[in-house]
């Protein structure tokens, strides 16, 4: 190779990484990611160890539905994502109290594993601004590989 074709080739190279870069922080930042779960608060329908797939244009659009599987920030905890199930939004009436309604801005979260879950029982409603992504798809374990769905065992037990 000739000295002009290796700086062609390096030059190429970096504007391939460049754009792949980019494009990696545009997807990531407003499109969606991956979320490790840890824990036992979602189970059965998260285990500990799964990796979801989760995207952000529902949140950014403000178009999240009850049911829906939702990381949000923790609110003991800022710099930890934890998944929970949103079953109110603003204006409905609080699961915690029947005179209550969820203050415009918030919604109230909970952990399909009542026995073991850290959540808006104990925190109360959290701000919508917490909320961070919504879980689309369980891609680890492959074994259990596929889609979330909306229900949830609270909606049965109610």
């Amino acid at each position: 190779m000739t000295e002009g074709s290796l700086r062609r080739l390096f030059w190429k190279s970096a504007r391939c990484a460049v754009y792949g870069f980019s494009a990696s922080l545009v997807f990531g930042n407003h499109i969606g990611g991956f979320v490790y779960c840890e824990g036992t608060s979602m189970q059965p329908t998260i285990q500990h160890g799964d990796l979801l797939f989760v995207e952000r244009l529902s949140v950014n659009w403000q178009n999240l539905h009850r049911g829906d599987i939702v990381a949000v920030l923790s609110p003991n905890d800022r710099n930890r994502l934890i998944c929970k199930r949103l079953v109110c939004k603003e204006h409905d009436m609080s699961p915690s109290s029947n005179s209550e309604r969820i203050p415009v801005g918030h919604c109230y979260v909970l952990g399909d594993n009542a026995q073991d879950s850290m959540d808006s029982r104990y925190f109360g409603s959290i701000s919508l601004g917490l909320v961070q992504d919504r879980a689309m798809l369980r891609i680890w374990p492959i074994s259990r590989f596929g889609w979330l769905t909306t229900h949830s065992i609270w909606e049965k037990e109610q």
